[in-house]
C-alpha cells in the first residue's frame, strides 16, 4: 500500500447548539505529495469519516476498508470549498446532527450516506486517488487519538 506525506490540520469544535461542526482542512499552500514526490492532482479526494467502533483498519485488511467506511465529510476537486490542487489546499465542514435533542447518536449534514455516528467514534482522514485497490493507487489513512466525534 502506498502512502502520502501530508500536513493536516483537523479542527473539532463543539458548539453550544444542537449540533457540532467538524472541520477538515490543510494549511493554505501546504506541499501535498504522493509517494513519488509529485504534487497531488485533482484525482485525489480527502474524506473524513469513521469505521464505527467494531472495525479496526490495518494494512492487512485494506480490502475491507470501503465496506466498513462511514463518510462524514469530503473535499474533492474542483472547488473553493473542497480540494484545490492549484493551491494545495483542501477543506470541508459538516455538522454532527443528533437524532433527537440530547442524543449522542446522529448523522452528518453533508448527506454522504445514511450512516449513524456516535459521539466518541474515532475519526480518520482517508486520502486516495481511487478506492479501487490496484498497484498504482495511492492511499493514506491518517488519525490521531484526539480525533473523536464531538458531543453535539
Amino acid at each position: 500500500m502506498n502512502s502520502l506525506r501530508l500536513v493536516l490540520i483537523l479542527v473539532l469544535g463543539a458548539v453550544m447548539a444542537p449540533a457540532a461542526t467538524v472541520s477538515l482542512s490543510s494549511g493554505f499552500g501546504d506541499t501535498l505529495l504522493d509517494t513519488n514526490g509529485v504534487e497531488l492532482d485533482s484525482t485525489f479526494s480527502f474524506e473524513l469519516g469513521t469505521f464505527g467502533n467494531s472495525f479496526i483498519p490495518t494494512g492487512s485488511n485494506t480490502g475491507l476498508w470501503e465496506a466498513n467506511w462511514k463518510p462524514f465529510a469530503i473535499a474533492f476537486a474542483p472547488g473553493a470549498n473542497g480540494w484545490n490542487p492549484d493551491f494545495d489546499f483542501f477543506n470541508a465542514d459538516a455538522e454532527f446532527q443528533p437524532l433527537t435533542p440530547g442524543n449522542t447518536s446522529g448523522t452528518s449534514d453533508a448527506g454522504l450516506s445514511g450512516d449513524i455516528f456516535t459521539t466518541g467514534e474515532q475519526l480518520f482522514l482517508w486520502v486516495y486517488d481511487s478506492k479501487i485497490l490496484a498497484p498504482t493507487v495511492e492511499w493514506a489513512l491518517v488519525t490521531h487519538a484526539t480525533w473523536l466525534l464531538p458531543n453535539p
